[in-house]
């Protein structure tokens, strides 16, 4: 519920700038029953607001269902259990040594077993260079001179360069 797009949505209702709010269903709105309880049985009807959860069949211009709270519970506790079960599974690869997250650079994913970093000889010259620039003193920002003159790409673009795609990552203006 402290999502910007939901506060935002929230301030609009209470301008009076919105007069109805549809969901896909009850677990997009959120997933606390409480407070969706609050929203849907309280806020959205005292600012004279339709409510309507297009798959779970609501439609607060239609009276009220009596099954949505029973819903709201069963998406907040789906929510906790997926949440659960997904930490046992990432302990139980963690313990196996099994990667939970994108090679470092230096690294990337073998081709023949996904599951198992190797050395990426190219990015690892850099890699020791940065290394041996640090054991003889210069600090990071020498550093980050140096490597940018010599047009060492940024690790996001270095991996971008390889078609290496990361989520939610487009990498910064400087590729350097």
């Amino acid at each position: 519920m402290n999502r910007p797009g939901f506060q935002s949505m929230i301030k609009e209702i209470e301008r009076g700038a919105i007069g109805a709010v549809f969901v896909k269903d009850l677990s997009r709105l959120g997933r606390n029953y409480r407070e969706i309880g609050y929203y849907t049985e309280e806020f959205f009807p005292e600012h004279d607001i339709r409510f309507v959860s297009v798959s779970d069949g609501v439609d607060s211009s239609e009276g009220e269902d009596e099954l949505a709270p029973f819903r709201n519970i069963m998406n907040e506790w789906y929510a906790k259990d997926i949440s659960k079960k997904r930490r046992i599974s990432n302990k139980v690869k963690g313990s196996t040594g099994e990667p939970l997250s994108q090679p470092p650079y230096g690294y990337m994913k073998d081709p023949d077993n996904p599951k198992r970093w190797i050395i990426d000889e190219e990015a690892t010259v850099v890699v020791r260079r940065i290394f041996r620039m640090t054991l003889d003193g210069f600090g990071l920002g020498k550093i980050a001179s140096a490597l940018d003159k010599d047009g060492i790409l940024t690790p996001t673009h270095y991996r971008l360069s390889k078609g290496i795609n990361i989520a939610g990552r487009k990498g910064n203006k400087r590729p350097t």
